[in-house]
């Protein structure tokens, strides 16, 4: 299965440019949630950077910049992003489906912002918008309409022809409780995870949509991530500590199974272009680092970058 899944993510993915074709972790219900967004956006670029970001409990964060992949345990950013450059305290991060932006929910602003690729110490927001509440997530879906979760339940779309200015649209989960996390699979249907039962909340055609399709309360407790491989959603919690996955397709009775029960305090949830399931594990977890579980399991530990900074989001360009 790690030949499998290596060879989906390096075939698409959305993915890894010059690595091979065109599907995605979620290729046969899933991902945008890798597509164009963790394992390297789309269609140009070739930067070959991977962004950290460092959230610092609320204010004072930044994005660890690093220009040298695959990244190792040894890895150290070559620069850092902060308050110089606009930012104070990013909770995702995700690069466009063109590969030629990183796009930047910043929880400190309650601002997106994208900075054009390839960065530099010196680089400031090419694009700057504000959320209407505090953003903690944000996804690309298929068509490349930009989604931002939110606290209170909110979800925001920015068009593909409109990433400037106001948002188009709000989606809300019909509850007040914060959204930590968004994920899309290949037909373009929207999951968000959050705080309070229900945890998940599906959307089907999110751009027509006005209310959530179903929901689902069996994951126990608060979920911080989603990511999309074949046939399987997996989800972190920062809350529990538990790290596990759905089988596909979710309905409302759709049961989770763990693959770690406890100490994984996981945050936005992504895929290295070799392979491995990153876990970003800040201040909540007490640890500091992002792990890098192998597949085809993602129960063994394979390496850590460490002594990072409250890290929420580990995203790759292309």
């Amino acid at each position: 299965m790690r030949v499998a899944l290596v060879a989906v993510l390096l075939a698409g993915c959305g993915s890894v440019k010059g690595k091979a074709a065109d599907a995605s972790p979620g290729s046969d219900t899933g991902g945008s949630d890798t597509g164009g967004s963790d394992t390297g956006g789309g269609d140009g670029g070739g930067f070959g950077q991977a962004f950290v970001g460092n959230f610092n409990n609320g204010s004072g964060g930044n994005i660890g910049v690093y220009t040298s992949v695959p990244l190792t345990a040894a890895s150290t950013p070559a620069f850092t992003l902060g308050n110089a450059n606009g930012l104070s305290a990013p909770s995702s991060i995700r690069v466009d489906p063109n590969g030629q932006r990183i796009w930047v929910a910043d929880f400190g602003n309650s601002k997106i912002f994208a900075f054009d690729l390839p960065l530099t110490g010196t680089s400031q927001p090419s694009v700057s918008m504000d959320a209407a509440n505090v953003p903690v997530d944000l996804q690309f879906d298929p068509n490349g309409n930009l989604w931002v979760g939110e606290f209170a339940g909110k979800i925001e779309e920015w068009t593909v022809g409109n990433l400037s200015g106001p948002s188009a649209k709000t989606l809300a989960t019909g509850s007040t409780n914060n959204i930590f996390a968004l994920a899309f699979d290949a037909a373009g249907t929207l999951y968000t995870g959050g705080a309070g039962s229900p945890f998940m909340f599906v959307f089907n055609n999110p751009g027509t949509a006005n209310a959530p399709s179903a929901s689902n309360a069996t994951y126990g407790g608060t979920i911080s991530g989603l990511a999309f491989a074949p046939g399987k959603l997996f989800v972190g919690s920062f809350a529990t500590g538990e790290l596990g996955f759905y089988t596909l397709p979710i309905t409302a009775n759709s049961q989770p199974t763990p693959l770690i029960t406890s100490g994984v305090f996981g945050q936005k949830l992504g895929f290295a272009p070799t392979g491995e399931l990153t876990v970003p594990v800040g201040d909540s977890g007490a640890q500091n680092k992002v792990n890098f579980f192998t597949a085809p399991d993602f129960t063994q530990l394979a390496f850590s970058l460490a002594n990072l900074n409250d890290p929420r989001a580990l995203v790759f360009s292309p």
